[in-house]
């Protein structure tokens, strides 16, 4: 604001849906480590054992990683297509992993 010169009485906010966007993504973390959560418990009760689930949740974060590295490897933007494509790799990966 002050770079193009914007008085300081006048202020500036979001409102609306950006707002909501904006008090959503302080709860994203919490809700992320949530849904790892779930996705262990249910596992875990799945395998009655500690050890397994582990083993499964572990090949999770190599294959969002792989993903985004071909995303910036191919210089394609990281858009809302990529992440449903992302999120569907992640379930084929473990869907695969519960497999084996």
């Amino acid at each position: 604001m002050t770079a193009i010169g914007v008085p300081t009485s006048v202020r500036g906010s979001f409102a609306g849906t950006a707002q909501v966007f904006q008090q959503s993504q302080s709860s994203r973390l919490w809700l992320m480590l949530a849904a790892i959560g779930d996705v262990y418990i249910v596992l875990e009760m799945l395998y009655e054992s500690y050890v397994h689930p582990l083993n499964i949740l572990s090949t999770l974060p190599s294959a969002g990683v792989g993903a985004l590295l071909a995303l910036t490897l191919f210089d394609t933007p990281f858009s809302l297509i990529a992440l449903i494509g992302i999120l569907l790799l992640i379930g084929i990966v473990k869907k695969n992993a519960i497999m084996m």
